[in-house]
């Protein structure tokens, strides 16, 4: 949002830009005395082209969601849930001022931090525009459990009676919202597949922001030695992602191979006796959170990334590493613009043998992985950059506007 923000205050219709913790004032003073961890590299990384007099930050939230990443995370999912719904809680009544001062026409608002904010903008006579940046959330509950197949539409009501806290609200958000914008078909696909009507989904994919951009431009593109078999993965290492299929497809590929992990693990996975000695097997190098810059860095140093999830919005990552010129492994599951044969492969989700079939095909191709993760990168340079996204949400913007006065 922080990218969009800049964009939309560079062509005049920026009203005000509400952020849960930003590295302004006192909040970047603190953050620069903290030990440089690569948590408070990637809070300092939130820092776009915004006039400060336009940023309402609150910090509160974001107490909140640290005590349920780090003390509760561990132990119990629900309970790190039903900590961030109290930061979000307070960061949307924290919203009511700006929001009246401010009066925007579109109260352009991400998933879960609308909640209350969402009917004092509708007070004031704003559009509420939830952006919702993965599947509805009905359709996720069941594609986490059941590696990315579809629910059954008589199973809608079970499901929807036990979602986790974040997931409930997910879903309360997009019912209060008059529009929404997500980020790719896929997402649209499991909105109208619930049941919402197509004419209220926006659909944007949306790329890679500048400050990546330019931490590619300075990282090395080095040599890789043929049949390298050197694979990266960003993200969280979690079951939602694919992973195991990751583990159990490696364990079967025919050449030499090495796996980069950037992200932090899920302790849930760890329980695991079989994920625990994939982890610790000497060709897996897990290198945990890193900030966006290192980021950048690393998937330079790559050819080949692997990322089959069962289920997400539009991954960014995938964006980042087509940017940095990377042959992709993915699935459809993923919401990304990748084309089989095109940009990389598509694999079925939970589709072990299919995984196997794209890593070896990668390691036997070299010069056909360089040529398309050239040609990945040209693709993002070209089309799908901060600017444009930005060109894009403001199409949506207008017609939802035209379509108030219809």
């Amino acid at each position: 949002m922080a990218p969009l923000a800049a964009e939309l205050e560079q062509r005049g219709i920026l009203a005000r830009f509400i952020a849960a913790g930003y590295p302004i004032g006192w909040q970047k003073l603190l953050a620069l005395r903290l030990p440089q961890s690569s948590g408070v590299k990637r809070f300092l990384d939130r820092k776009e082209s915004i006039s400060t007099k336009l940023i309402c930050s609150q910090p509160l939230p974001e107490v909140f969601f640290k005590i349920g990443d780090i003390f509760f995370r561990r132990y119990s999912e629900y309970l790190q849930q039903q900590l961030h719904r109290i930061g979000f809680y307070f960061y949307s009544k924290g919203c009511a001022k700006a929001i009246r001062l401010s009066k925007p026409s579109i109260y352009h608002f991400r998933n879960c931090y609308g909640m209350s904010s969402v009917t004092i903008a509708k007070s004031t006579g704003a559009i509420a525009l939830c952006d919702h940046s993965i599947a509805h959330p009905i359709c996720l509950s069941w594609m986490e459990r059941n590696k990315g197949s579809w629910p059954r539409k008589e199973d809608f009501f079970e499901i929807g009676r036990n979602l986790y806290p974040l997931h409930r609200q997910m879903k309360n958000d997009l019912d209060l919202a008059e529009h929404v914008l997500v980020n790719s078909d896929f997402v649209k696909e499991t909105c109208t597949y619930i049941g919402m009507p197509p004419d209220k989904i926006h659909v944007v994919y949306l790329g890679v922001d500048d400050s990546f951009f330019n931490a590619l431009s300075s990282a090395p593109r080095l040599a890789l030695k043929p049949n390298s078999g050197s694979l990266l993965y960003a993200g969280g290492w979690q079951r939602r992602k694919g992973v195991d299929d990751i583990a159990s497809a490696l364990m079967q590929v025919s050449h030499p191979w090495s796996l980069d992990i950037a992200g932090s693990t899920e302790p849930e996975i760890l329980k695991s006796s079989s994920m625990r000695g994939f982890l610790s097997d000497k060709r897996v190098n897990r290198l945990g959170v890193i900030s966006r810059t290192d980021l950048a860095k690393l998937m330079r140093k790559h050819r080949v990334f692997i990322f089959p999830s069962y289920c997400e919005g539009s991954a960014r990552v995938i964006f980042e590493a087509m940017a940095a010129g990377c042959y992709i492994i993915t699935t459809k599951n993923s919401g990304s613009i990748v084309k089989d044969g095109i940009h990389g492969r598509i694999v079925r989700e939970g589709d072990v043998n299919g995984l196997v079939h794209a890593i070896n095909e990668a390691i036997n191709n070299p010069d056909l992985v360089e040529r398309i993760g050239n040609e990945n990168t040209n693709l993002v340079a070209t089309d799908y950059r901060q600017s444009q996204y930005a060109d894009r949400a403001m199409n949506v913007y207008k017609g939802i506007l035209d379509s108030r006065h219809l």
